[in-house]
């Protein structure tokens, strides 16, 4: 059902509003942000977020837990844009989504060459990077629109 989203009437939308439109990305962001700051309080702590990345090393954790953090906030930031210039909300969401996917493949990766028998969990690391590339296709093609739609209208 293409272009079948939610939407409002009011300008600006609520923060509800948004989320109601992107539950999906708000809802992964969201847990990817705890996710990310779970993984570096580990780092700092001893605190064991998983058995599997306990035997990681403690650089490559806070490096995918800084980028899962920054990832998220900056999906969450864009999607809660409210800028009449839509681009800016989805530069700063893309960039949200770059970091996102580098690192869910960083954790898929170490995950299948440390532990291939984890099926799922490096799986899902890929699913989520996948996740995240499809969407950021998706502001792609939908600023192509959009840019298209504002040359026709500004044409005399």
């Amino acid at each position: 059902m293409p272009l079948h989203g939610y939407t409002t009437d009011r300008r600006p939308p609520t923060n509800w509003d948004h989320f109601l439109a992107h539950p999906y990305s708000m809802g992964i962001s969201g847990w990817q942000v705890l996710a990310g700051a779970g993984v570096l309080i580990s780092t700092l702590t001893n605190i064991r977020v998983s058995q599997s990345l306990d035997r990681l090393p403690e650089s490559l954790l806070a490096a995918v837990g800084a980028l899962l953090v920054v990832g998220g906030v900056s999906i969450i930031r864009g999607l809660l844009n409210d800028d009449d210039d839509l681009m800016v909300g989805w530069r700063t969401e893309r960039t949200g989504l770059v970091l996102s996917a580098t690192a869910w493949i960083a954790y898929a990766v170490t995950i299948l060459a440390a532990f291939p028998e984890s099926v799922l969990t490096w799986t899902s690391g890929f699913m989520l990077a996948a996740a995240h590339l499809v969407r950021f296709r998706a502001t792609r093609l939908e600023e192509k629109r959009v840019r298209a739609r504002i040359a026709e209208h500004h044409r005399p």
